[in-house]
């Protein structure tokens, strides 16, 4: 996550350089250190605004200066000299970056009025509604970025803030002349163990407003698309639960590193016990020019107990990566499926780990296997090119679907097993599983998509791409309800949180993010792995989230 400092202090009489010195120490003491950049740029000029955004392109811009409520913000003219920006003219700039920045922090006097505008296009946005001091705002700084590098979402970092001014100041420093001088000689004992921070003078922390709660911004026609899904899910007896944007936190319980390579796939078992990974490449290899080449692979499946973060099994010895598994049961098995990187699909008995089945078929390696939600069938897609479908029980195939004209990244079944979708290329399909029949092919998108999801309820699906997107489309209309924006690099992997609306995804900016799916708003980002996030995937339940990422490790991720 990339941190911009926008500075400006024309009038020389801030402490500019130690708030910047202590909000780099707070990062740079904290945890998930290497998950964060920090730029700065002094003495800012109105004329370099957007170039310093286009150029750092961060997702928080922290700005630290003067503010005078209604007349806007102080920065610099090109003669040094003090050039207010208008409430307006900021607002309208960063509605013009609003598909990178997350959060504006304006650690200003007097700049509610501007964060109010601000969040009409921000997600979070945090400002001063009193004349605060310098210290004061540097300890509410420290606070809040020290959280941020403990992996706390943007609201608890918030509060952080406003306890570190309750930790560090005493009540009489909180304001520039907010207390008489015949009430600071009369002191109180225990003044700073015990500062309150008076409503009016507290940092205000702004949220950009859900859709659904002011849904008379909406369409007609989007309040009653919105409005059928939700019938449709309540009339079929299904347990949505509709989130209001509130927030969605997970706590990393468990990392699991006994791989040695990247970890291309995770799978939970149907019964939340059991998650299973493939590991490829092992870091380090052949220095060619700039890029290294690994030269070994793990070529490994390990299964672990969720519960105790146990290894209770190996699968090894096939000599090539499996970059795709999936669990799959009936009345009368257990099975777990891995595509190849040497053309087939492997069946494994859960209970035994003994292998069943080789299916053969397809002529290059296998990117991804997904079950039915019946277990009857399996699907799976390659570099060839195809979808095959195959009968589970006896490994015969029973058709392949040759639509796409480059490798096949993503499959996933419908909830209620009645359409496949697939990606490749800027293209997703839908297949009518029954016909083997094309439906529908999605297009808008401007890289390739490299994951696909379905909601619960089977009306919405998800895609992520090498855009740094993920969009979101309606299978009924055929049209995008939703762009959410907020990766910073590719996004790999996009997961439906079950009896839900809410997604997670897994991207190469190293991080997830879980979005809200009514209004698109990103209710959390988690911090932990250090390299690119391949795959993430919810137990049945919803209450663990598994991740698995090029750093070696998994991680499990429990709901609270």
């Amino acid at each position: 996550m990339k941190i911009l400092i926008l500075a400006s202090n024309p009038r020389k009489d801030l402490n500019l350089d130690r708030e910047i010195r202590d909000l780099k120490r707070a990062i740079e003491n904290s945890r998930h250190r290497e998950e964060f950049e920090v730029v700065d740029e002094l003495a800012v000029r109105v004329g370099d605004l957007q170039e310093l955004l286009h150029k750092h392109q961060p997702q928080i811009v922290h700005f630290c200066g003067h503010g005078s409520g209604g007349q806007g913000l102080v920065f610099e003219s090109d003669m040094g000299r003090e050039h207010w920006v208008s409430t307006d003219a900021l607002s309208n700039l960063f509605r013009l970056f609003s598909s990178s920045v997350e959060c504006v922090l304006l650690n200003a006097c007097y700049s509610e009025e501007q964060a109010g505008a601000i969040v009409d296009h921000i997600n979070y946005v945090i400002g001063m509604n009193q004349e605060i001091r310098d210290d004061a705002a540097i300890a509410f700084s420290k606070g809040f970025y020290r959280a941020l590098g403990y992996a706390c979402s943007i609201e608890l970092a918030y509060e952080f803030g406003c306890n570190a001014i309750q930790l560090e100041i005493s009540g009489s420093s909180l304001v520039r002349s907010a207390v008489s001088e015949a009430e600071r000689k009369l002191g109180v004992a225990n003044m700073v163990a015990k500062t309150l921070i008076p409503e009016h003078l507290k940092p205000i922390l702004k949220t950009k407003p859900s859709i659904i709660n002011n849904n008379q911004t909406l369409s007609q026609e989007k309040r009653a698309e919105i409005q059928l899904d939700i019938d449709k899910s309540l009339a079929a007896g299904s347990k949505v639960e509709l989130c209001r944007d509130r927030n969605i936190n997970f706590v990393l319980t468990q990392t699991l590193s006994d791989a040695k390579g990247t970890i291309w796939c995770c799978a939970i078992s149907p019964n939340g016990q059991l998650v299973a990974a493939s590991s490829g490449p092992i870091p380090g290899g052949l220095q060619i020019g700039w890029m290294t080449v690994p030269t070994v692979s793990d070529n490994t499946i390990r299964i672990w107990n969720i519960e105790s973060g146990k290894l209770i099994h190996s699968i090894s010895g096939y000599g090539k990566d499996f970059p795709s598994l999936a669990f799959g049961s009936s009345a009368d098995y257990q099975i777990l499926a891995g595509g190849s990187g040497d053309n087939t699909i492997k069946f494994w008995d859960v209970k035994t780990w003994r292998e069943l089945l080789t299916l053969v078929g397809h002529s290059e390696w296998v990117d991804v296997v997904a079950f039915a939600p019946n277990g009857t069938i399996l699907a799976s897609g390659s570099n060839d090119g195809t979808i095959k479908i195959w009968d589970v029980q006896t490994g015969y195939e029973l058709v392949t679907l040759p639509e796409h004209q480059g490798l096949v990244d993503s499959i996933a079944f419908s909830p209620d097993g009645a359409i496949l979708a697939s990606c490749s290329g800027d293209k997703i399909t839908l297949w009518d599983v029954q016909k083997s029949r094309l439906l529908h092919t999605f297009s808008g998108h401007t890289g390739s998509v490299r994951s696909v999801a379905f909601s619960p309820s089977s009306q919405i699906l998800a895609s992520g791409s090498n855009d740094k997107t993920i969009k979101l489309w309606h299978l009924e209309t055929k049209q995008e309800l939703h762009t959410l924006y907020g990766h910073s690099k590719e996004v790999q992997s996009v997961a439906f949180m079950p009896n839900s609306n809410i997604l997670a995804s897994g991207s190469w900016d190293n991080t997830i993010r879980i979005w809200s799916v009514d209004s698109g708003r990103c209710l959390n980002t988690l911090f932990g792995h250090n390299n690119v996030i391949y795959s993430v995937v919810f137990s049945s339940d919803g209450q663990i989230l598994v991740s698995g990422s090029a750093d070696t490790t998994v991680k499990i991720w429990k709901h609270r």
